[in-house]
């Protein structure tokens, strides 16, 4: 084989290679930043747990896997022993809650990209891990109670050792107490998979489930019964599985 023939055979290769790398990335999917955001649901926070913001971009560029995030999630944790009850008017609210807590989650983490999705079908898999500050709001839980002498009607925070169950007529305004609240620090970890559908390169549809665990600088009082009975189990830690359905852009 000559100089020349050999030249134009690994020129040939080369461009080849480049060509075939260039078809590999355009199918990977390849993006730099991503913007998502969804509806949390978590074994602490009932039907709806709250809302999640997220944004990414991409950390590794060799590898094209890794990706540094940046997060918000506002979400509301229950306490498991919570129940609605009906009043005499037929009113619901929940026996025995003092509190609610309202937390707010910035995080900072990683996405790591395990299987891309082809073009325009299949399903895109990552871990997901980040670690943040948790900005718990701890607001009173307000009841509508009728005074047993006049028979007036008022808005008060429930105190078990004060409010006849049989007085109370229901639930209190959700947006009563805010000026009564309080802040307790802690801190968060989560870590779990992500799951993309997204049709197409641009838009980012699917599912995120994983495991979150929650520490407060103290145990926040959820629920309470009166003096004379048994004490209510709060707490300052909390684990929870959860899930959250997110919608997106990215480019």
């Amino acid at each position: 084989m000559t100089l020349k023939k050999y030249i134009l055979i690994v020129g040939v290769t080369l461009l080849s290679l480049g060509s075939l790398q260039a078809q590999l990335l355009s199918q990977d999917e390849i993006y730099t930043r991503e913007f998502i955001y969804g509806v949390n649901f978590n074994t602490n926070g009932g039907l709806i747990g709250g809302l999640m913001f997220k944004f990414s971009s991409l950390r590794n560029t060799v590898k094209m896997r890794q990706y540094s995030t940046f997060g918000v999630e506002i979400v509301n944790i229950k306490h498991n022993k919570e129940s609605r009850v009906n009043s005499f008017t037929g009113n619901s609210y929940i026996f025995n809650k003092v509190n609610y807590l309202y937390t707010i989650r910035p995080t900072y983490g990683r996405d790591f990209i395990l299987f891309r999705k082809a073009p325009e079908e299949g399903v895109q898999v990552s871990a997901v891990f980040a670690v943040g500050a948790s900005i718990g709001i701890v607001k009173p839980y307000h009841v509508l109670y009728q005074d047993a002498q006049d028979q007036s009607i008022s808005s008060v925070a429930f105190d078990p050792d004060v409010h006849q169950p049989s007085q109370i007529i229901g639930a209190g305004n959700f947006l009563e107490g805010f000026q009564d609240a309080r802040i307790v620090p802690g801190l968060n970890a989560k870590f779990g998979f992500s799951f993309d559908f997204g049709a197409f390169k641009n838009s980012v549809t699917g599912f995120e489930a994983g495991f979150q665990y929650e520490a407060y600088a103290q145990k926040i009082e959820l629920m309470r019964n009166p003096s004379t009975f048994a004490e209510i189990n709060n707490r300052q830690f909390f684990s929870s599985v959860y899930l959250t359905v997110f919608f997106g852009t990215r480019k």
